[in-house]
């Protein structure tokens, strides 16, 4: 990656993003925020803050900074319409796996972006992001717009699981995150 390219991943780094990639092993202190009492204005203000953060490095294809957030045992499943556009696979293991989703994604377009619509709280270490992709096939020259959500799992501050659902019908999104929520138990 070229030096201007570097510069204009990072710029827009937040200061727990800097943080987490320079230093990893500190990165657990902040893992406070998944600690303060769920509905609380101070987490949910946070929480908010931390996922547009999130989605903008991803947008600037800020990998470095993603891996900093995952996990080692992260895991993210996929649940997608075969209309989509992209071959996701069904699993991705590690935080390595947790990029290469990422990157897959991103590959597929000339240009995209994603933009989060919503941050709901489902338990103390579970929250739901839903957002719009927007983008144009780098193939096809296809025009994307496209609902999502992804269901984040978390973990001493980091990310354990996503469980990303490209589904038009967010009733059926609902249910899925019902299930997997009754099926994991009482949080920690």
């Amino acid at each position: 990656m070229s030096q201007e390219n570097v510069e204009s991943t990072t710029r827009g780094r937040t200061v727990e993003q800097r943080i987490g990639v320079r230093w990893p092993g500190l990165y657990h202190l902040m893992g406070a925020l998944m600690r303060l009492p769920r509905g609380s204005r101070l987490r949910r203000a946070m929480l908010e803050r931390n996922v547009r953060a999130g989605y903008e490095a991803w947008n600037r294809d800020d990998m470095e900074a993603a891996r900093a957030f995952a996990d080692p045992e992260v895991e993210v499943y996929v649940a997608q319409e075969e209309d989509l556009p992209v071959g996701l696979d069904d699993i991705y293991h590690g935080p390595d796996g947790y990029c290469q989703a990422m990157e897959e994604w991103a590959e597929a377009w000339r240009n995209w972006r994603v933009e989060v619509e919503d941050v709901v709280e489902v338990t103390q270490d579970k929250f739901l992001v839903a957002g719009y992709h927007f983008g144009e096939g780098r193939a096809s020259g296809a025009k994307l717009e496209r609902w999502s959500a992804a269901l984040y799992t978390m973990r001493r501050g980091k990310i354990l699981r996503v469980d990303m659902f490209f589904l038009a019908d967010r009733d059926s999104v609902s249910e899925r995150v019902r299930s997997i929520t009754e099926a994991a138990g009482p949080s920690e």
